[in-house]
């Protein structure tokens, strides 16, 4: 009889342990993301204007069937400036920045590009290359200057 209560209780064990290991995935419902797959930003607070460098977003709003997104920036220094072809996007996901995700395999060109003194550029970005297209909401893209990193916002919105 006790190796049956043994047994039993082994078998109630294992089955709490296994129903606590199955998946509760929930769902952010203003974007459709699961949470689970949600990457928090490191940095929250991130500037569109630091050491007379200036980034803004060509439009202010984005379709979500656009293709391409474009930068504006302007080097209000006398010194030249490096920034590389690399960009960052980042969705706002109820108030917390989360990193938008790259198909796997996605790799960006080593290229570094030269901002003359009193210069102003633009920048087209591909959205081919991210994991999913861009849903309605609010977004922000990155963009390194050397050490600096600036933050230009934008919003994507249905046709």
């Amino acid at each position: 009889m006790r190796k049956i209560n043994c047994f039993h209780f082994f078998l109630l064990l294992i089955s709490l342990l296994l129903s606590g290991c199955q998946s509760n995935e929930t769902t952010n419902e203003k974007t459709k993301v699961p949470e689970e797959k949600l990457v928090e930003a490191k940095y929250q607070e991130i500037l569109s204007f630091r050491n007379n460098i200036t980034v803004k977003m060509e439009k202010e709003e984005y379709l979500t069937t656009d293709n391409q997104i474009t930068l504006n920036f302007q080097n209000k220094s006398d010194e030249e400036l490096i920034y590389g072809a690399g960009f960052t996007i980042e969705q706002k996901v109820d108030g917390k920045w989360y990193y938008v995700l790259f198909k796997e395999g996605t790799t960006i060109p080593d290229i570094g590009y030269i901002l003359k003194p009193h210069e102003t550029k633009s920048e087209t970005y591909s959205l081919e290359s991210l994991k999913n297209k861009l849903s309605p909401g609010k977004y922000r893209l990155i963009q390194r200057f050397g050490a600096t990193s600036l933050a230009a916002p934008f919003e994507v919105i249905k046709p």
